[in-house]
């Protein structure tokens, strides 16, 4: 897996058709020192391109030890169309709370730089793109919980509000 340093994209496609053999190695690798964020995002993609069970296993025990890939972990569980069993909401319900906390604290801070917003327009800038990550990890998160049609219809509501309105209308 050190090679993959110096060749990503190279080394992806095998550990893709490697299938289940490649995930203990996979789940090893994520788990080190040794992988970039870059690397740890995109293996967690590729187990969910993968899909199956034993790759949603991994993305489980993934999203229960390392919170700092719960975006990615989550997204990856939603491409592979995976639907917890009641048992395992719980888990779900618990990274819904802490990301709808985080997200409450990040509007606590913009709303208190406003008042000096030409200083800091940068950080409050910052704030709305790590906002629009939390909520965009959300509405999977919320895919994978309930409805997945109707999350989507939200999404895709939401996106097209969010084009620029032509000048030829």
């Amino acid at each position: 897996m050190n090679r993959m340093k110096t060749a990503d994209n190279v080394i992806m496609e095998p550990l893709f058709v490697a299938g289940n053999a490649a995930l203990p190695f996979i789940f090893d690798y994520i788990k080190s020192d040794q992988a970039s964020q870059f690397q740890k995002e995109k293996l967690i993609l590729l187990c969910g391109r993968k899909g199956g069970y034993q790759s949603q296993k991994l993305l489980l025990n993934l999203l229960s030890s390392t919170p700092s890939e719960y975006s990615n972990i989550i997204k990856a569980l939603y491409r592979s169309n995976y639907a917890p069993k009641p048992n395992e909401q719980q888990i779900f319900i618990t990274v819904a709370n802490k990301l709808l906390s985080r997200s409450a604290g990040i509007i606590y801070m913009q709303s208190s730089l406003q008042p000096m917003h030409l200083k800091y327009q940068l950080l409050i800038n910052s704030f709305s793109l790590e906002l629009v990550s939390l909520w965009e990890s959300l509405l999977y998160l919320f895919a994978l919980l309930y409805d997945r049609e109707h999350i989507n219809k939200v999404r895709t509501a939401y996106a097209t509000e969010k084009k620029p309105v032509s000048s030829t209308q």
